[in-house]
């Protein structure tokens, strides 16, 4: 998606948002004579003039293609949220006419596309379901003239979101990739002293395992302890301490690795005292602007209307 932003509609687009003329001019030097070539073993093939796209890898580049599909939106009924090229659009379903707006927003998005020269990966384009009543007739979906296929559960930047709107699915792959990742550095590192196999954990794995834990953490007790079975492997493997008699409590606590359960606390309550803070002075702001607009409405009215 990033490669197909259209220079000169992003331009455009620009234009409309009443940039400096000094600053718009910048942007089009910036995104104008730029090539690209392969380079294979150090042979070089031709340049080629990049037409379209804005320059991954830099600051400014996340920015023109956020302001390029900021108006994909408009016009749309149902609920749509956005992140990068990522796009979710639901709606809740209470009469057949449910289904007919979001078919028409899916061909607004499709008609959006088409006119702003944007293109739509229909093979990852899916539809589920979210209910508890069963149902044997699916409503058909259609995409750039193809049908969208139900599933039962979706990866949405990066968390596996299921119709029953439960982390189970989600936790089972966690700790199946995890495990994955903790049996490789097991076999490579099997002659590294601890402190090696300690960070190599923490890096690879342990990151894994809490990547947004903050939204699917477990409260089941069987996933918590599915859980942090990777890390008690991981601890026993650090120590090359296999004898089971020996405390994986002592072993963690040697280590200092905090219990998995406990980190994710810690967690959440660092991203709710977080937004609370962005919360509280977005509020702040907003009441010190209206009290700066006010104050200068007043000002100005002061002579005849105000009180001395």
């Amino acid at each position: 998606a990033f490669d197909r932003v259209a220079h000169q509609r992003l331009i455009n687009k620009l234009c409309c948002l009443n940039l400096d003329p000094l600053a718009l001019s910048w942007i089009r030097c910036f995104l104008s004579h730029r090539s690209q070539f392969a380079d294979i073993a150090g042979l070089h093939s031709t340049a080629a003039p990049v037409k379209s796209g804005v320059p991954q890898g830099s600051v400014l580049g996340p920015l023109l293609f956020l302001i390029y599909v900021n108006d994909l939106p408009s016009g749309i009924s149902s609920s749509i949220r956005l992140f990068a090229d990522d796009c979710v659009l639901y709606r809740r379903i209470t009469t057949p006419d449910d289904h007919e707006i979001l078919q028409n927003d899916l061909s607004l998005i499709e008609n959006w596309c088409s006119l702003w020269m944007m293109q739509t990966n229909v093979s990852k384009c899916k539809v589920m379901r979210v209910s508890r009543k069963q149902s044997n007739s699916e409503h058909v979906y259609n995409l750039n003239s193809t049908t969208l296929a139900y599933v039962d559960s979706y990866r949405y930047l990066g968390v596996l979101i299921s119709n029953t709107l439960t982390w189970s699915d989600h936790i089972t792959h966690l700790v199946a990739d995890a495990s994955k990742k903790l049996g490789y550095i097991r076999r490579t590192l099997c002659l590294s002293p601890p402190t090696v196999r300690k960070i190599a954990y923490v890096t690879f794995v342990r990151t894994k395992l809490e990547y947004a834990s903050s939204i699917w953490s477990p409260h089941q007790t069987y996933l918590i302890n599915l859980l942090e079975s990777v890390q008690n492997r991981a601890a026993r493997f650090i120590m090359s301490n296999y004898d089971h008699s020996s405390s994986i409590t002592f072993i963690k606590e040697s280590l200092d690795l905090q219990n998995l359960a406990d980190r994710r606390i810690l967690s959440r309550l660092c991203y709710f005292t977080n937004y609370t803070i962005i919360f509280l002075t977005c509020m702040v702001f907003s009441c010190f602007l209206r009290l700066q607009f006010n104050s200068r409405s007043l000002q100005r009215f002061s002579d005849d209307r105000c009180i001395q």
